[in-house]
């Protein structure tokens, strides 16, 4: 049987919170597409971009407060590092979710 998937429309987001986030993972949402009406043409979709700026939001928090066992210190701060390049290269997609991350790269362990 094929893959079936489901698309469910939840409104218009003005903006994307952590709330949101959260509720559509919870409901199993595998990817999300927001319509940014500013930019131009097929560039409003921006749907893997968002998947990581969230991930690795997501990451570091879990690093930050639950450090995976037999992390090191210095492993912890080079994945905190990796990601910040990997945002690095997207900035200015979802100056939002970007700030999020910010506030979490903030709790680098040192």
């Amino acid at each position: 049987m094929p893959d079936v998937g489901i698309r469910v429309a939840v409104g218009q987001f003005h903006e994307l919170t952590e709330e949101k986030l959260r509720f559509a993972a919870q409901i199993g949402v595998k990817g999300i597409q927001m319509n940014n009406p500013t930019l131009p043409g097929d560039t409003r979709w921006e749907e893997q971009d968002i998947r990581a700026l969230v991930d690795k939001t997501a990451n570091l928090r879990d690093i930050a407060d639950a450090p995976p066992v037999g992390w090191s210190l210095q492993r912890r701060s080079e994945y905190f590092d990796w990601a910040a390049q990997v945002v690095d290269q997207i900035r200015g997609t979802h100056p939002q979710l970007e700030a999020l991350f910010d506030a979490a790269y903030a709790q680098r362990p040192t």
